[in-house]
């Protein structure tokens, strides 16, 4: 039986084709890169090296989740397209138990493990008997001194890997947890490929039509809220600013600037608190935008472009067709994300900014005619 197994769960690209169970030929990089424009290439080396065509393939297994949004959209696309085109089975596997099957060990817990950020791991625990991995805990989305907590029930011994290892090493201590060496901790196709026989032979296959994604928890685009200040949130919004910028307003200054009829305040609520503001002063049809901070723990996660984005639809709605903000002309990043939302520079201020002293890109952004 052929299977081709496809990991693309994480910032690991992965492919492989095995032969009743034995590997024949797998590809797998752990740079980063981006899926969409690697993963059929891989697959094409890998049926280039073996003289095997897709046809060949008895069923196609692919990580359907947890991991990223992104990565796991791209590896079920392309196995629906292969199989779809060959009239071929699928399997979907958990990106966990895939990780899990790197260390077939019998007698101990196998805890795979998954950045999922704010604290949170994704994670399972499963168990190796008979030839089989067996879920002891289902796949879940776990803060991680939470799930410390639940390991230390277990009597036996739990074996970490995945790319949450190292994190995972700073919370737990003693014999009983063991960290599996470097090289087998990271999602890889031949597990993805070896946890598909048990689920083949249970009759666990489907069309291509039936594939998909298992997240365990919404995006973070799905996780943002963007609304108009309000003076209860300006408690928040200054500690933000404090932990932002060199001479921060003070909270009774957002609550007064509130007031100003010309004013407009959002905020970025995520999680049931406030992440990130951004706020523009309106004239007529211009507005000129000021600060935008995010919360120092939440930073590079689309917070920012979303909240500009926002004052720019709400801007809009009203009447106005100019925005302006002003950058330092040493803030590369903040310079690259305003420019992806349609800003360009159209001048500088000269020593605009103190603490430490620099010139200021001034930015302009128009609204589509």
């Amino acid at each position: 039986m052929y299977i081709l197994g496809i990991e693309s769960s994480s910032s690991v690209a992965s492919v492989c084709i095995t032969k009743d169970g034995v590997p024949v030929a797998e590809y797998t990089t752990n740079i980063s890169k981006n899926h969409s424009a690697t993963l059929l290439l891989m697959v094409e080396e890998v049926f280039k090296s073996t003289q095997l065509k897709v046809s060949d393939m008895d069923h196609i297994a692919v990580s359907t989740g947890p991991g990223s949004f992104t990565g796991l959209r791209i590896g079920i696309a392309t196995v629906k397209g292969l199989a779809f085109a060959h009239d071929i089975k699928t399997v979907a596997v958990s990106s966990l138990e895939a990780i899990a099957m790197n260390v077939p060990v019998e007698d101990v817990f196998i805890c795979p493990l998954m950045d999922a950020k704010r604290e949170r791991a994704f994670c399972g625990i499963y168990e190796y008997a008979a030839g089989k991995m067996q879920p002891v805990l289902k796949d879940t989305v776990m803060e991680y001194d939470a799930l410390v907590e639940h390991l230390e029930k277990y009597e036996k011994k739990v074996m970490f890997l995945g790319d949450a290892v190292d994190i995972i090493k700073e919370k737990v201590s003693g014999e009983k947890f063991m960290f599996a060496p470097e090289h087998i901790r990271m999602p890889r196709a031949a597990g993805v490929a070896a946890a598909a026989l048990s689920k083949i032979e249970a009759g666990e296959v489907s069309s291509s039509a039936g594939l998909l994604p298992e997240y365990l928890s919404e995006s973070q685009a799905e996780r943002n809220r963007f609304r108009r200040m309000k003076p209860e949130d300006a408690e928040a919004v200054a500690r933000i600013e404090k932990d932002s910028i060199p001479h921060p307003w003070s909270e009774k200054s957002f609550k007064e600037s509130l007031e100003n009829p010309d004013a407009f305040f959002a905020v970025c609520e995520s999680g049931g608190s406030v992440k990130g503001y951004a706020g523009m002063y309106i004239s007529g049809p211009e507005a000129e935008i000021t600060n935008v901070a995010v919360d120092k723990d939440f930073r590079h996660g689309g917070i920012g472009h979303g909240i500009v984005k926002y004052l720019i639809d709400e801007g809009e709605k009203i009447g106005v067709d100019t925005f302006f903000l002003e950058v330092r002309k040493s803030n590369e990043a903040a310079i690259g994300l305003y420019e992806k939302i349609g800003f360009k520079a159209v001048g500088e201020r000269k020593d605009f900014y103190s603490d430490p002293k620099e010139d200021g890109i001034v930015m302009q952004y128009l609204k589509e005619q």
